[in-house]
């Protein structure tokens, strides 16, 4: 008799270490059908050990996400990545969020299924191939669970494996919550992002989501570098968002992130009258203040392997 947990909850697997295979945290974990392993989900960084499938990155450019690692295992083999029980007593709207890139030409299938205590249930389908390269921005999906309402049951990602190793499918950003009325969330720190030659009056730019049902046209957003003061400004949107929608504030009082060499941690939040869900308030970035090189510089690349592919770094600022 398995203990049930709250239904609301937020993944971005930044901190599963890379590489896991099993216990995600306390509610996600990797399963596999009898005969799939070394087939499984696994947490990566960058792109996946394969070329010509899987992405470059996870969502926010610099973080972790999970894929499904093609490269073992057989046709037709099954993973999965599932939670534990999950309790939506008392919730009217229920629904899952997530990111998914399904880029590789023998790509697989992927199945989002509600167990209802009697029988697994397919929910969605992402059938084979669904973008076109390694660098394809990732897909956001949101589906309404609310068939569910007041049950306890769980949820699984069941991947399919293709006919050839180019089918790392791969997922980001999984979100369950209960659709309120009043719900924001902190999306992005949109800049400054890491570079050479930041300044001591940097414009500090932060992008919030709407996830409620009801339209947002004002909030409080705050930003705080490593233990400095935290900045809050109040922000009116005009038109206001509306669910799933985006607004990106830029603070008038700008931060100094001068220091060569200094990784930057930044935080912030949004405070939104009425909104009781908390799990998505509150972020933080790390940006480093890159140190450069010094002139004269050459390279005649007599060091480097013969045919050696390398990825650029993803500029986006990092998640912590």
């Amino acid at each position: 008799n398995e203990a049930v947990l709250s239904y609301n909850n937020f993944l971005d697997f930044d901190q599963t270490p890379v590489g896991t295979t099993d216990s995600i945290n306390s509610i996600w974990y990797v399963s596999n059908s009898q005969n799939s392993y070394p087939y499984t989900w696994q947490v990566n960084s960058g792109q996946t050990s394969s070329l010509n499938t899987g992405p470059t990155s996870d969502v926010s450019g610099s973080g972790n996400y999970i894929y499904t690692e093609a490269s073992e295992g057989s046709f037709g083999d099954e993973t999965y990545l599932e939670t534990a029980c999950l309790s939506l007593t008392g919730l009217n709207n229920p629904n899952i969020d997530f990111q998914y890139h399904g880029y590789g030409a023998a790509m697989g299938n992927l199945y989002l299924e509600v167990y209802d205590n009697f029988q697994w249930n397919i929910i969605d389908s992402i059938i084979g191939q669904t973008h076109p390269s390694m660098t394809s921005a990732w897909t956001y999906k949101t589906i309404d669970l609310s068939n569910y309402s007041n049950k306890t049951i769980k949820v699984r990602f069941r991947a399919t494996k293709g006919s050839s190793y180019t089918s790392d499918i791969s997922l980001d950003e999984i979100f369950m919550y209960n659709l309120v009325s009043k719900h924001a969330g902190i999306a992005e720190l949109e800049s400054p992002s890491k570079g050479c030659a930041l300044i001591s009056q940097e414009t500090i730019s932060i992008t919030v989501t709407n996830w409620g049902s009801d339209p947002m046209s004002s909030a409080d957003i705050s930003y705080w570098v490593d233990n400095g003061p935290v900045i809050t400004e109040s922000i009116n949107i005009s038109p206001a968002i509306n669910f799933g929608e985006s607004y990106t504030h830029s603070f008038s009082t700008t931060a100094d992130l001068s220091i060569v060499g200094q990784n930057y941690s930044i935080g912030s939040s949004i405070t939104l009258s009425g909104d009781t869900i908390s799990g998505n308030d509150t972020m933080t970035f790390s940006v480093l203040n890159v140190v450069p090189l010094n002139a004269p510089y050459s390279n005649n690349f007599d060091h480097i392997a013969l045919s050696l592919i390398h990825i650029s770094e993803p500029t986006r600022p990092e998640r912590i």
